[in-house]
């Protein structure tokens, strides 16, 4: 008799996950997430162990993600030990790191254990996922209701601040995406529910967007929609011009609507394009540097610069600036941007409000070009598996690592529970995409 029973590990571990992916964003819950992250390994290293998936031989995708993971890890510690003049900082920052590297490992066990519970596991991420769009919408609902019919923005949801939130809401807009993709193309259904009910999650996720009202998180949703748009018309051969077109004309007006609304309850848009003009100015302008002690720039209007459009355009600039002063980098860290700032002027600390510039400033070039190719390799894998094979995951996968490439660059996701999320989410996404695959060809040879 086994001193743990696997199915009762399995679904022990399955609750663990539940668990570590509600609570992942929420703020002041470090612990809970901890210990849940700690026992979910447990469970799916338990259970990855006593079967036979540890003799499994990885495909070439897999093994590349692996490889570059690796190089980026003995990088950055090479990094760290040797050309940071930081060194124990950058040591001690690596932890986070590490525990992405962790994250993305269990997300290549809980896809490894049984098919079925593997399903389960899939439906649990994806529910604790809507949950959290759920709640920003009851919230919105109650807000209106309450304000004498008038809808709330900036809604942060659970989350720490409506950016958190609005990453939520674009892992589900690819899940979502991709099952009426298949749905509408392949007439293949992936999550267990009606279209009508999808309809309703759809239209419930859209609007978690709009409470939200982030930047960024339309242009995200801009590029998603048009992605899948055109992998629709184009995989719709048999579909007539008539329908196609009415598709498009129905399709973009409601987005431009939607869009426009965005664009309109922001007033932050009105004045970016001066602001990026005098933001560009940092010899001249210093609230870069230090927004409570240097004069804040005034517009044409009379008004003070926005902090958001003054000061993201700013920070790349003078970070691109501090990559080319820094090659080999300063160490890695959350705020190597004000570390290398406070080397360079004796002031200023923080984050640059761009992960991939953060993460530049941190571990030099080399580290930057690492951290691509691992995007990169995460997207093209995605790409291929449902174009050449039909994969539902390699589509989700494709989509999330894309809009996570994006958002790097205009936000500083490359950290905390941003970065555990989007590793476990891969890492979860590339392996079920794998065996999707091998599934398939195997049925085909039978």
């Amino acid at each position: 008799m086994e001193l743990l029973n696997k199915d009762r590990v399995a679904y022990a571990g399955l609750v663990f996950v539940a668990i570590l992916m509600f609570f992942w964003p929420i703020p002041r819950t470090i612990a809970v997430r901890n210990i849940a992250m700690a026992l979910s390994v447990f469970a799916f290293a338990y259970l990855f162990f006593k079967s036979d998936m540890h003799r499994l031989v990885l495909s070439n995708a897999q093994r590349k993600v692996f490889y570059i993971l690796g190089a980026s890890t003995l990088w950055f510690y090479f990094q760290a030990i040797v050309i940071s003049n930081e060194a124990a900082w950058a040591l001690k920052e690596l932890t986070q790191w590490l525990g992405a590297l962790v994250c993305f490992g269990l997300g290549f066990l809980v896809a490894n254990i049984a098919e079925r519970k593997t399903k389960i596991a899939f439906f649990i991420i994806l529910g604790v996922i809507f949950i959290h769009i759920f709640y920003i919408d009851l919230f919105a609902i109650k807000h209106f209701v309450s304000n004498q019919g008038i809808f709330p923005t900036r809604i942060e949801g659970l989350t720490e601040g409506p950016d958190k939130a609005n990453y939520i809401t674009n892992w589900a807009l690819a899940f979502i995406g991709a099952e009426i993709y298949f749905r509408a193309v392949k007439n293949k259904k992936i999550i267990p529910i009606d279209n009508f009910l999808l309809s309703v999650i759809f239209v419930l996720t859209v609007a978690s967007s709009y409470f939200e009202t982030m930047r960024f998180g339309f242009i995200g949703l801009i590029f998603t929609f048009v992605g899948f748009l055109l992998l629709y018309l184009f995989a719709a051969s048999s579909i007539s011009t008539v329908k196609k077109s009415a598709v498009v004309i129905l399709s973009t007006a409601l987005f431009a609507s939607f869009l426009y609304i965005g664009y309109k309850s922001d007033s932050r848009w009105q004045s970016l394009k001066e602001t990026v003009v005098i933001a560009l100015d940092t010899h001249t302008h210093k609230a870069w540097l230090n927004w409570d002690k240097y004069p804040r720039p005034i517009l044409s209007n009379g008004e003070q610069v926005h902090h958001s459009n003054y000061m993201r355009p700013a920070w790349i600039k003078e970070g691109l600036i501090l990559i080319s002063e820094n090659p080999l980098g300063v160490g890695y860290g959350r705020n190597a941007f004000g570390h290398a700032l406070k080397a360079k002027y004796g002031e200023g600390g923080g984050h640059s409000h761009s992960g991939i510039i953060d993460l530049g400033i941190g571990t030099g070039v080399p580290g930057m070009i690492l951290w691509v190719l691992f995007l990169g390799a995460l997207i093209y894998y995605g790409f291929s598996s449902f174009t050449k094979h039909g994969s539902y995951f390699g589509m989700a996968l494709f989509f999330i690592a894309s809009g996570f490439f994006f958002r790097m660059i205009v936000d500083s996701v490359i950290r905390d529970h941003m970065l555990e999320q989007f590793m476990f989410l891969v890492g979860f996404l590339l392996t079920m995409s794998a065996q999707e695959i091998d599934a398939k060809n195997s049925a085909s040879e039978v």
